[in-house]
């Protein structure tokens, strides 16, 4: 369902809870929402939700200019990591802000789920391992543990 018109709905259905008289705290309960919110929602009419809605600026992204290109390097490389989208911004762009690398592993996140370009699993096969006579296969662990002798020396 559209994320505008599910708060829509929202909005109706407080209306309609106040009018078969439930309190705000009560419909707040039931909504889940925050007493404060569904008093808001009370006092405003219809076309004053809409305007509001209206209003809600999207946050603008520091590395929206730079979307095109990391869409068509995931499309030719979808395993591509952040690091190495990273790496490729700053060889390409001379113009590339200083931003940390979690800044660019959330752009490509959000370019990965607006485009739907699924990051490639490496795929392990797993198999039995064929029963080989006693004695033509021998398995080494060279790990180390130190034990306590019988006098609880090591």
């Amino acid at each position: 369902m559209n994320y505008y018109l599910n708060k829509l709905m929202t909005y109706h259905q407080v209306h309609q809870m106040e009018r078969e008289g439930f309190s705000i705290q009560k419909i707040a309960d039931y909504l889940v929402m925050d007493w404060r919110t569904a008093k808001h929602l009370l006092s405003l009419t219809e076309q004053e939700y809409l305007n509001e809605q209206e209003k809600i600026p999207g946050r603008k992204r520091s590395l929206e200019l730079y979307e095109e290109f990391v869409k068509e390097k995931l499309l030719l490389h979808p395993g591509t990591p952040a690091a190495q989208m990273h790496d490729w911004l700053k060889e390409h762009h001379s113009d590339f802000p200083a931003v940390s690398q979690k800044t660019v592993f959330n752009f490509v996140h959000s370019v990965r789920g607006k485009y739907n370009i699924l990051k490639a699993k490496a795929v392990r096969e797993y198999c039995c391992v064929a029963e080989l006579p006693y004695g033509l296969q021998a398995q080494v662990d060279f790990g180390f543990y130190n034990m306590a002798t019988t006098l609880g020396k090591t």
